[in-house]
């Protein structure tokens, strides 16, 4: 690692809300939350070499979860609402 995360500087700054993160609280207002909160910890693999990114940033357990999800959801037309989401992720993790 080329240098210590300093806890004081912030990795990613951003000023004001974004188009995305508008549409996103309209339909996950519990997700942009959760992101607010953890931006920093989330984007921290940007201090290190670009080459590592990859392998710092996702883990196997984290890619097999996400391509589980995808694969239960995608037949469904509809999710009924953002608590299915969370109770589905939770069976899927178990």
């Amino acid at each position: 690692m080329d240098g210590a995360l300093n806890k004081n500087e912030p990795v990613f700054a951003c000023s004001g809300k974004t188009a995305e993160e508008e549409k996103w609280q309209q339909d996950l207002p519990s997700a942009v939350k959760c992101l607010e909160k953890s931006i920093e910890a989330c984007l921290t693999f940007f201090i290190c070499p670009e080459e590592e990114w990859i392998s710092l940033r996702t883990t196997n357990i984290i890619e097999r979860l996400n391509k589980e999800f995808k694969r239960r959801v995608k037949p469904m037309e509809i999710v009924a609402r953002e608590n299915a989401c969370y109770m589905l992720l939770a069976f899927i993790s178990l």
